[in-house]
Formats: structure tokens, C-alpha cells, sequence
């Protein structure tokens, strides 16, 4: 007599809960309040940009504060820096799915310090230190 085990072991498919949390993860703002920096530039989508060109350029507009980020490849992954424009100073962060948040240093000038982040999905997230519970996210991208 035979048994197919094949039945038994295949993949099965997660849980309807678990997939309807795993897309709030990525619909949701961080936090309450948290204000949307849109994806306004995006030197990749731009018909003149080719691979070979090393550095995308990516633009963010939102209530109160802009970004300006620009990732280069490396081996370890990109390398991002950029400046954050804003009239309150903020800390800055790269949030990465199954990865630790990563920060981005910024300088006295709001200059961010280069920053090697593995490629993939990511989302910047703003947190102004001035002023207790003003927070800004993107929407999430590819690096």
C-alpha cells in the first residue's frame, strides 16, 4: 500500500487574518497623525535616465517639510544621502520590511550623512524634534 504524502506537505496558503495584517503593515501610517510625504520626483521613472546612470534622485513633498534623497548602488546595497528641508529639525529613518529601522544621520545643516541600506522596500520616516508628535512617512518604494 502507498501513501501520497505530496498532499500533506505543499505549501499552504497563510491564514485571511494574517494576509489582511500583513497589508494594513504596509497601508498604515506608523503612527496617528502621521503626515504623508509624497513621491513627487523620481529619476528613475524619467525617460532619460538609463541603468547606467549611477545615482537615482528621488523627491518628497509634504505639509511642512521636502526631501531630497539620492541612492547609489554598491555592493553592500545603496548608498543614500540627500537633505531634508523643513523649518524644525527632524531625525530621519529608513523602515524596511523584516529589517531593522535604520537611521540616517543628518548634519547641523540638515544634510543626511551617506548611509548604506540593503535594497528593496522602504518607507522614510520623519519625526520632528522640536515638536512632540509631529511625524511625517512615505509611501512605500523601491531602493
Amino acid at each position: 500500500m502507498t501513501t501520497n504524502w505530496s498532499g500533506l506537505w505543499a505549501p499552504r496558503r497563510p491564514p485571511e487574518r494574517i494576509i489582511e495584517a500583513a497589508r494594513r503593515a504596509f497601508d498604515e501610517r506608523s503612527a496617528p497623525g502621521t503626515r504623508l510625504v509624497e513621491l513627487v520626483f523620481d529619476s528613475l521613472a524619467d525617460a532619460e535616465w538609463t541603468p547606467a546612470d549611477t545615482t537615482r534622485i528621488l523627491m518628497f513633498s509634504g505639509p511642512e517639510l521636502a526631501m531630497l534623497l539620492t541612492s547609489t548602488r554598491c555592493a553592500a546595497g545603496n548608498r543614500v544621502g540627500g537633505a531634508v528641508f523643513t523649518r524644525t529639525p527632524v531625525t530621519l529613518a529608513l523602515r524596511q520590511p523584516t529589517r531593522a529601522t535604520i537611521a540616517i544621520p543628518t548634519t547641523d545643516d540638515a544634510r543626511l550623512l551617506a548611509t548604506t541600506v540593503v535594497t528593496g522596500p522602504a518607507s522614510l520616516f520623519a519625526r520632528s524634534t522640536a515638536a512632540p508628535g509631529r511625524t511625517w512617512q512615505s509611501d512605500w518604494l523601491t531602493l
